[in-house]
């Protein structure tokens, strides 16, 4: 069985480290740029990390909090610290938005995390 909870973190921002699951979560995030919780919606999930999609991407590195719960979840509601990994601008054809990497993630939320995601569909891999 693969070991959810041993993660490099020498990997953030390089390969993927899991499947990516397709999900409609609502995501508030704060960051350095507006002290207030900003609504995003996360397009595919890992316990890893996430995809926000949003026309304006904050820049690779930046540090921001995460607050977010999956639809039927039986924990609080996850709070993280996470890093900026990948950003991709608006172009013709592709959505723009951020990847972001889960800094904190205890083993409990990762493995619970991990076991909802096991019934939700995998990102198609044009996406």
């Amino acid at each position: 069985m693969l070991e959810m909870n041993r993660f490099d973190r020498s990997q953030l921002g390089q390969r993927r480290v899991a499947i990516r699951k397709q999900v409609l979560v609502p995501v508030e995030l704060v960051s350095s740029k507006v002290d207030e919780p900003v609504l995003h919606w996360c397009g595919d999930l890992t316990p890893y990390g996430l995809w926000l999609d949003t026309r304006f991407p904050l820049v690779r590195g930046e540090h921001v909090v995460l607050c977010f719960e999956p639809q039927v979840w039986d924990l609080d509601p996850m709070m993280v610290f996470a890093e900026v990994t990948r950003v991709r601008r608006a172009r013709y054809g592709v959505r723009a938005g951020m990847g972001l990497s889960f800094l904190d993630l205890t083993d409990r939320e990762r493995n619970a995390l991990a076991g909802w995601l096991r019934h939700q569909p995998a990102v198609p891999l044009a996406a």
